[in-house]
């Protein structure tokens, strides 16, 4: 029984030492393997250390799902390394455990309490189980027809064409020992008629043997940037940047040609550039950055097209963390993601403004829903609105999956009334217009009730509202604007847009003009009064034809001859307002009524008094307008 049990316990560290080497080699598929045959021997073994390496296999392998029951058992265990209580809070966070995440990073902290990253993953579990300020204005689709069980990511536009990284297998693939999946390599797609096609390989220069990842396409010379690792004949432990020019018409790449900038002490990757070839950003954990890795630029020479030493994008984009997959969006737009700002777990998405000189403002989390517990990164636009991007978060298809992301549809209407500015009826069978400032023109008729409405309408379009009718004068317009709107909203009065349109009839009748105020004795208009004749400014410029008379009233206070003049004076002020602001003079007439043509004849009180003090105009070419 000694012998057998001496014998197990030597076999037992035989594969534990041969585990240890795989895992030295980031062999972590072999590892694990020979870790979990070892413990199946582990009379006299360390389980609680075989476990946690093989925690940390599945971890180092992106596997967190299989990593987490590794590290609980380790530690029921006993085993008390830190790194085990950090570790088993990262894969918890991916996993969106939260709550048993901050119970672990807590753990860790009665340990290392100056921990300043585990201090910021506490930070990041707060802010993913709060509520959120505001309900997604985008929605996330798994792109299934692009998924398999294995890891795709680093999607880039080529044309109308997409490329994205895949480590998908078939019968001929060589198993990458670190993630146990296949090396990655190029893949290109196309929508047609709103579906994707099946991915096929891209031909050419820029897949090799072993892993071939992100990807930048510059349109102005054909020419892809590209990262690979491990050198195109496999011996290298690092990833440079590589080029290839695509020939378009046999839709093949060209030979891989490394980058002027690369090392072999250091990896370099994630390409971005802005549209003019001028600014390339990647991602480098070469010495002098913030953290793991961070995100440089390196510019070039306008006279000599030579490419000039790499700047860091400094603290404001880099952190003790990790920044990767730049993308530069119309030039004015860095996205880029990271695991060292605050963020929800793993790397989230993030952006901020870009400068023309290369430099960045303060970076904004993207927030769900394209933010999640997992790492969310690698995004594109391709449209205004919509894009890809890649995410390991629960539910996908496999590991790294791409996802698709739309602006959600929103119900905006605008809806208002058409009232006769005389008599306040409302208005019947009258067309209303409705323009926007990207050349949109509506038009709809209001109802027996004088009521319209206009659904559907688009966001970030301000908007011009009109109505017109035979015998009626074409009413003044109304602005609105849908800038900044996100989710469903009404333009109307009882919201605090006031859309309804005032109609003139054209009548022989004086029509009154409101609110048009003067001081005691005198002639000038006050600012109030401007207000309201603004508005007839407008009317009569959509009405061209029409000639008005001005016409003043007093009340019957004083003495004719000083109501008369005071009153001829005012209308007078009126015609020289009409006509400053653009009214033809020869459409303008005025006359002072003095207290002649009283609206309350023998007025007593104050409010009777006020009502005749008026200001009316009168159209005097009535039939020509019919």
């Amino acid at each position: 029984t000694v012998f057998i049990i001496t014998a197990n316990l030597a076999i037992s560290q035989t594969l534990i030492q041969r585990a240890d080497t795989a895992f030295a080699r980031k062999e972590y598929t072999t590892a694990i393997k020979l870790y979990q045959d070892a413990a199946k021997k582990m009379k006299g073994v360390d389980i609680a250390l075989i476990n946690f390496k093989i925690g940390e296999a599945y971890r180092l392998g992106n596997n967190f799902k299989d990593a987490a029951p590794y590290y609980d058992k380790a530690i029921k265990a006993g085993y008390n390394d830190p790194k085990a209580f950090f570790n088993y809070a990262e894969v918890l966070t991916l996993s969106g455990d939260y709550g048993l995440a901050k119970n672990y990073y807590e753990q860790y902290l009665i340990i290392e309490p100056d921990d300043k990253i585990a201090q910021k993953r506490l930070e990041n579990i707060k802010l993913a189980s709060s509520k959120p300020k505001e309900a997604p204005i985008h929605s996330v689709t798994n792109v299934k027809e692009l998924n398999t069980r294995y890891s795709e990511y680093g999607v880039a536009k080529v044309r109308e064409k997409v490329i994205f990284a895949s480590s998908r297998m078939d019968k001929k693939s060589k198993v990458y020992e670190l993630t146990g999946q296949g090396f990655s390599n190029f893949y290109e797609t196309q929508m047609v008629q709103g579906q994707w096609n099946s991915p096929t390989l891209c031909k050419g220069g820029i897949n090799s043997e072993y892993n071939d990842g992100t990807f930048y396409f510059e349109e102005k010379t054909n020419t892809g940037y590209f990262m690979q690792c491990n050198g195109l004949q496999g011996k290298d432990q690092n990833c440079n940047l590589f080029t290839s020019v695509l020939n378009e018409s046999n839709n093949t790449w060209g030979p891989a040609t490394i980058f002027e900038y690369n090392s072999n002490k250091f990896n370099i990757g994630h390409p971005a550039m802005t549209s003019d070839g001028n600014i390339l950003f990647f991602v480098s954990d070469m010495q002098g950055g913030k953290g793991g890795s961070d995100i440089w630029m390196i510019k070039k020479s306008a006279s000599t097209s030579i490419w000039g030493s790499p700047v860091n994008l400094g603290d404001a984009i880099n952190t003790k963390g990790n920044e990767m997959f730049p993308y530069v969006c119309g030039d004015s737009l860095l996205y880029f993601a990271s695991d060292g700002h605050l963020g929800y777990g793993g790397l989230d998405l993030f952006y901020c403004k870009l400068n023309k000189d290369g430099s960045v403002g303060q970076p904004q989390n993207m927030m769900p829903p394209f933010n999640s517990s997992g790492d969310d990164f690698g995004i594109i636009f391709l449209s205004k609105n919509s894009g890809l991007f890649s995410s390991n978060r629960q539910g996908g298809v496999g590991d790294d999956d791409i996802y698709a992301f739309d602006l959600l549809p929103v119900m905006i209407i605008a809806s208002g009334t058409i009232i006769d500015k005389e008599n306040k009826k409302n208005i019947p069978d009258a067309t209303v217009t409705l323009k926007g400032n990207d050349g949109t023109v509506l038009t709809t008729k209001s109802d027996k009730d004088g009521k319209y409405e206009f659904k559907n309408l688009k966001r970030d379009i301000n908007y011009t509202l009109q109505s017109s009718k035979e015998k009626f004068l074409t009413s003044e317009e109304k602005k609105f604007t849908t800038n900044g709107v996100k989710y469903d909203k009404t333009f109307n009065k009882s919201n605090g847009y006031d859309l309804d349109l005032f109609m003139i009839a054209v009548t022989k009748e004086e029509i009154d003009i409101p609110n048009i105020y003067y001081d005691y004795n005198k002639a000038d208009l006050r600012p109030e009064s401007k207000e309201e004749l603004d508005k007839l400014v407008n009317i009569l410029k959509e009405n061209p034809k029409i000639k008005i008379m001005i016409n003043s009233h007093t009340d019957s206070r004083g003495t004719h001859a000083y109501n008369q003049d005071l009153s001829e004076r005012r209308a007078q002020s009126v015609v020289d307002y009409l006509i400053e602001k653009g009214i033809p003079k020869e459409s303008l007439k005025s006359k002072g009524w003095a207290a002649t043509s009283p609206k309350i004849k023998n007025a007593k009180t104050e409010e009777e008094h006020q009502a005749n003090r008026r200001t009316t105009f009168n159209i005097l070419n009535v039939e020509d307008l019919k």
